[in-house]
């Protein structure tokens, strides 16, 4: 909530990605070769996406509280899951990478 603008994307952006995936992943010659489940994920997640309402809404309310928004977040997760991609293990990397730590000192409340 507290980055700077070159950390992180505005919810329009990370909606926007959300339809990409689901379109890009319905092409022919990209759709064989995705992992088993992903496409219906991805079609889920787009689908949830266009439920969030944006409009009038701060990205902390957004964010924080807005429950469209967090079955987003819950299916982006689920989606991530199935390429492979460990969003708590990338966090603490990022974490650990900018705190200039080692891994057996990560402190999840000092990435905050």
């Amino acid at each position: 909530m507290n980055g700077t603008p070159d950390e992180y994307l505005i919810p329009e952006q990370l909606l926007e990605d959300a339809f990409d995936a689901a379109r890009l992943a319905n092409l022919a010659h990209l759709k064989n070769g995705l992992p088993p489940g992903l496409f219906p994920a991805l079609k889920l997640l787009a689908e949830l996406a266009g439920r969030v309402n944006i409009e009038g809404t701060s990205n902390e309310v957004l964010v924080e509280s807005d429950a469209a928004w967090g079955a987003v977040r819950e299916q982006s997760q689920i989606c991530l899951a199935l390429v492979g991609f460990d969003l708590q293990e990338w966090e603490a990397d990022s974490c650990i990478g900018s705190l200039g730590t080692e891994r057996n000192n990560y402190d999840p409340n000092r990435c905050r």
